[in-house]
């Protein structure tokens, strides 16, 4: 008989998510995106026509100069991180880096240098994109002449040569968001913006890595952790310091027989730091009854030394292990995982059912997990 571990339903949580993310058309393929934007004071304006870019360009038609406006909403810019190709401004990775940056800097903590690059690096990705969108609304995106018109005040077609945009923008917009975003005096922090869908290659789709705490979509909404009213931006290892990634388990988990209680803050941290999962090579995979103690979701992937490993062994979980169900809902299909998922953020009692095969047997526990500070 296998002993009730609180592990499991971690994996059980983290299997729903993994195996809702195998993505096989070019449609489904999802991507973390981070937004921010340059405010319409923030731009530098003309002293005698306020309202308008301090420097002319050249019209696209008549060649002679030209003064343009600044959009009343001022310049915006996004950047999403399509998976994991080559480029290590597209990985997925530097959401997760950039989320704990972003509330260690709101709080006055030092961040590690992974963290440090990341927020960096999306610091220029939005300045960049902020510049291009300033040369975009100049020449109707790259498209300037008859047609194009970007100030409704004055007669006629109204639009900037595309080289004449890229000088302006490079004076007056270029640097101002990184300048804003810095990290070392910070006027205003990346937002995330939520979760896209792009047509995309299947190496692109395989960087996707799950956010545990973003069960309602837009990771700008995290769900709420059960009972306490928290998100994962409380950050990880709120059990203390030396105590990373999961925090101290021994503190935050109480088992008696088949019952254990689960102090929330151990979400949180198992929450945070995801990625670790992925990091060692971990996986849970979908078997029918063709396979001993099927059908569930089975895992394999653990060895010894890595902090996933570490935290299955203080809680008996080994290769090969499969998880049958979650309340009830059986995990053998990406529908029955969705509905789980759908419940983290609100239920805090959990039913969880694991098989282990042993000698040609298959042994079941059943034990119930209550999620209470």
């Amino acid at each position: 008989m296998i002993k009730p571990r609180l592990s499991h339903f971690v994996v059980a949580a983290w299997a729903t998510a993994f195996i809702g993310c195998n993505y096989t058309t070019y449609e489904d393929c999802p991507f973390y995106c981070w937004e921010s934007g340059i405010p319409y004071s923030k731009i530098p304006q003309s002293g005698a026509h306020p309202g308008y870019y301090d420097q002319q360009c050249t019209h696209a038609l008549s060649l002679d100069g030209l003064r343009v406006p600044i959009p009343e909403l001022g310049l915006a810019a996004r950047h999403c991180y399509l998976g994991s190709p080559a480029s290590a401004a597209e990985n997925t990775e530097n959401y997760f880096l950039v989320k704990t940056a972003v509330q260690k800097l709101a709080t006055s903590e030092p961040l590690s240098k992974d963290e440090a690059d990341a927020y960096d690096l999306i610091a220029e990705l939005l300045d960049r994109d902020a510049y291009e969108n300033c040369v975009g609304q100049l020449t109707c995106y790259g498209n300037p002449g008859v047609g194009c018109d970007v100030d409704d005040n004055t007669n006629g077609d109204q639009s900037c040569t595309n080289a004449s945009a890229a000088s302006l923008c490079s004076s007056l917009v270029e640097g101002l968001l990184e300048d804003l975003l810095d990290r070392s005096s910070p006027q205003q922090y990346p937002e995330c913006s939520g979760t896209e869908y792009y047509e995309g290659a299947a190496p692109l789709c395989e960087g996707y890595v799950p956010d545990m705490n973003d069960t309602e979509g837009p990771c700008a909404r995290d769900g709420l952790l059960p009972v306490t009213g928290s998100t994962s931006m409380d950050g990880a290892d709120t059990t203390g310091a030396g105590s990373e990634p999961f925090g101290d388990i021994d503190d935050l988990v109480s088992c008696s027989g088949n019952d254990c209680d689960v102090d929330p803050r151990l979400l949180v941290n198992v929450m945070e730091s995801f990625s670790e999962f992925y990091d060692d090579d971990v996986t849970l995979e979908y078997v029918d009854r063709s396979i001993p103690c099927g059908p569930g979701v089975q895992l394999d992937g653990l060895s010894s030394g890595t902090a996933p490993t570490e935290l299955a062994d203080k809680f008996g979980i080994e290769n090969g292990d499969i998880i049958l169900s979650v309340n009830g809902v059986e995990l053998s299909s990406s529908s029955g995982a969705a509905t789980v998922l759908q419940n983290l953020d609100s239920s805090t009692t959990f039913t969880v059912v694991v098989r282990r095969a042993d000698r040609g047997h298959c042994s079941t526990t059943t034990w119930t997990i209550d999620i209470a500070p």
